[in-house]
């Protein structure tokens, strides 16, 4: 199971009305500072009141990190279980008073194939009942997420689209400045070109709204 990657880098632009783009994966986040940050919104569950933009960012990552907590234990949980199950159809069916032996607390001890058995089985059965808690937990924290970035019109923009755009604005300021190229060079594609590689599986969340 893919898991999310963590937010690596942050940062807040305020960005056109424009919201259509859609969100790509293993990116960053900010938000945009809400004009009420105690009114609820559109997102269903979002109940908490915020009085700042960066307890909402804190919140957003957050949930980020709960949610690969999450994945990172139901593929753990997940990979035990598979191991229960083939160590269940190798001796299933094996004579029940043949010896074996089992790992218990990373000690190999001898048992029957009748005991071990029905041992396994529970095992697997408490296991599969660990990772469907685990499936619950996470689409909660995953609704929950959704909510919060529908509440706050909160969007995920790659880092060197970000980049790009200050890099642009920059250059136009340079060049007026400078009433050359020079100016526009220094801060246009070249500074985006710089920070691209470094920034490439890294993201920026910037809110839709102007105001900050």
């Amino acid at each position: 199971m893919d898991s999310p990657s963590d937010p690596a880098s942050m940062d807040i632009t305020p960005a056109q009305p424009s919201d259509s783009q859609p969100k790509p994966a293993d990116e960053s986040a900010s938000a945009a500072k809400p004009a009420d940050a105690g009114t609820s919104g559109a997102g269903e569950g979002s109940t908490e009141n915020f009085t700042s933009e960066k307890e909402i960012i804190a919140r957003w990552n957050e949930l980020r990190g709960d949610i690969q907590r999450l994945y990172s234990r139901i593929a753990e949980h997940e990979q035990e279980l598979a191991e229960h199950r083939l160590v269940s159809a190798a001796i299933e069916g094996m004579d029940p008073s043949r010896r074996c032996f089992r790992a218990v607390g990373g000690v190999l001890v001898e048992r029957r194939i009748g005991e071990v058995v029905p041992a396994v089985a529970r095992n697997a059965a408490a296991l599969d009942a660990v990772v469907k808690q685990l499936a619950e937990s996470l689409a909660k924290k995953r609704q929950d997420l959704a909510a919060l970035e529908t509440r706050f019109n909160i969007r995920v923009r790659p880092v060197d689209e970000v980049t790009r755009a200050r890099g642009g604005a920059g250059g136009g300021a340079g060049g007026g400045g400078g009433g050359g190229s020079a100016g526009g060079g220094a801060g246009g594609p070249g500074g985006a070109e710089s920070s691209k590689a470094a920034g490439a599986s890294q993201g920026v969340l910037v809110g839709t709204s102007a105001a900050r």
